[in-house]
């Protein structure tokens, strides 16, 4: 989509996006011989673990210095606690790709037509990993509406500058749509939770029950 928008994205820059993309939450893998619980423990600082297993694994093939260093910047640019914006890049380009890769990164799950009742997993993964403090589902679902507001737009508007809005131009380039999917259902998920949080406590489950729509 920031090809079609900018232009400017050589083939070497598809490729530093793409292989960033790919590893970026190779951090959540438990070493070899680990079989304590899950790699949701790993949720912490699995920005660098996901490093770690990237250059292990290009290196070796000739992958240059370079090349693995812009990877590095850009996978730790998906941390939703890291500004891109505040990332010291030695190209403008790859700025420009780490927020695209993290605005995907955030967007895919938000967005995803059965995020909701996903929720229930993500919380086991938090939970193990000690990033809440929510002692329950059902305070996890509520509290879902703060992210979107607290976090997700802050994040997506001051910090990645709406490079999201891009996703419109690709769909409308590539199948003629005049619309994007992805902010479609991300509005559906939230009009949803509205109404799953209406219903009080006793409710949630039962209104949580959407399936993911069949492949195209």
């Amino acid at each position: 989509a920031a090809h079609v928008s900018t232009g400017f994205f050589d083939a070497g820059d598809m490729a530093l996006a793409v292989v960033a993309a790919l590893f970026h939450d190779t951090g959540f893998l438990p070493d070899e011989g680990d079989r304590g619980g899950t790699g949701a423990k790993y949720a912490r600082g699995h920005e660098e673990r996901s490093i770690v297993v990237l250059q292990s694994a290009l290196w070796p093939l000739g992958a240059r210095h370079g090349f693995l260093e812009g990877c590095a910047q850009i996978v730790r640019s998906t941390a939703l606690e890291t500004d891109p914006g505040e990332v010291s890049f030695g190209r403008r380009e790859t700025q420009l790709l780490a927020k695209i890769v993290a605005a995907a990164d955030l967007l895919a799950q938000v967005a995803d037509p059965v995020y909701l009742e996903r929720l229930r997993f993500l919380y086991d993964e938090m939970v193990e990993a000690e990033l809440t403090d929510v002692p329950s589902l059902d305070g996890f679902l509520e509290r879902t509406q703060a992210f979107f507001f607290d976090t997700y737009v802050p994040r997506m508007s001051r910090q990645l500058g709406w490079i999201a809005n891009i996703m419109r131009k690709h769909f409308h380039a590539r199948y003629g749509y005049n619309y994007d999917p992805y902010y479609n259902y991300l509005h559906k998920n939230l009009r949803h939770l509205g109404r799953v949080v209406s219903h009080g406590r006793d409710g949630y489950q039962a209104h949580l029950r959407r399936t993911a729509p069949a492949a195209a």
